[in-house]
């Protein structure tokens, strides 16, 4: 005999779990249950994807399962924020994403294919590093006095040689911070510009510790200066620029709407691999340290560094692209 009560029960159970909150059904499921694919917009092999690579690895052992790097690079990091917009908001799909996609490129385009704002979950930073103010070895300057004294000088100032966004807007607070009179030279590699710098045809620029400490341990170049920290061999060696603390980052997000019990395993499994040896080890072969925040901290880190440099392109006078 049908059981009309039994099976309007069920029906009324079955209803109730499918219109639950995702946030809900995750919690009482078995996550991660599958591998994490994790993108990273950047070509095999540099400092974010080498540290993107050994996140991964940590995250997976702490979490128990494997996290799978699939490189994205192109247009400015927005091929690897497209892929990640693509995919379901489940936790599955993380996104290893840098400072210049989040804080820089709202102030230097007028429209953008995402909204820093709106379209992500903030897990976690992983790592920043500062830049090297850097001149040819045959340079007269010796240290920023000289090099803001010689600036002043001439009509036209120095040349300072920027090869992206980041560093063009590094370069105008540098210029309000200091009163250095310079015109920046875009370049389209830090090769060319590091050509030109040895050759004295370009006066100085800011460059990654990546691309700065080989030139310098080979005798091309000298530093006058770091933005920031910096880790490795070279820590103590150069003067922290006071007037000037930037910094370059980067972090993992998700998209809006990846469960909490998601972002919060995810999160905890980040924080221990950022605390390890080995990991912060790792990081000085390009400079780098950790830079541990979370959740809404690090959230409000990137809306105040955003807010920072749109301030500094409406100073400069920069006209979005």
């Amino acid at each position: 005999m049908f059981n009309f009560q039994y099976s309007r029960r069920k029906w009324l159970a079955l209803m109730l779990l499918v219109t639950l909150p995702s946030s809900l059904v995750l919690a009482n499921d078995v996550w991660p249950s599958k591998p994490i694919r994790m993108i990273v917009g950047f070509a095999p092999g540099g400092p974010t994807d080498s540290a993107a690579r050994f996140m991964a690895e940590g995250i997976g052992k702490e979490l128990g399962t494997s996290v799978i790097i699939e490189n994205k690079p192109g247009a400015n990091g927005q091929n690897s924020i497209a892929e990640l917009k693509r995919a379901k908001p489940d936790g599955y799909t993380l996104l290893f994403i840098t400072s210049g996609s989040l804080s820089v490129a709202p102030a230097r385009y007028k429209k953008l294919p995402y909204d820093i704002d709106q379209d992500f979950e903030y897990i976690g930073a992983v790592a920043a590093y500062p830049s090297l103010l850097i001149t040819s070895a045959n340079s007269k300057f010796n240290t920023l006095g000289e090099l803001i004294a010689a600036s002043k000088k001439t009509k036209e100032g120095l040349s300072a040689g920027t090869v992206s966004n980041t560093q063009e807007l590094t370069l105008e607070l540098f210029k309000n911070k200091t009163g250095v009179m310079a015109t920046g030279i875009p370049y389209r590699g830090d090769s060319h510009a590091i050509t030109d710098i040895v050759g004295g045809t370009l006066d100085f620029a800011f460059l990654s510790p990546n691309v700065a400490i080989p030139m310098i341990e080979n005798g091309r170049v000298k530093a006058i200066g770091v933005t920031g920290e910096l880790s490795g061999s070279y820590a103590s060696k150069l003067p922290k620029l006071d007037a000037l603390d930037v910094k370059a980052w980067s972090g993992i997000v998700s998209l809006k709407g990846t469960p909490g019990a998601a972002t919060r395993k995810i999160g905890n499994a980040m924080h221990k691999v950022l605390m390890t040896f080995e990991f912060k080890k790792s990081l000085e072969i390009s400079g780098q340290t950790v830079l541990p925040l979370q959740n809404e901290v690090f959230r409000k880190f990137v809306m105040d560094e955003k807010e920072m440099w749109e301030r500094t392109a409406k100073s400069a006078g920069l006209e979005k692209l």
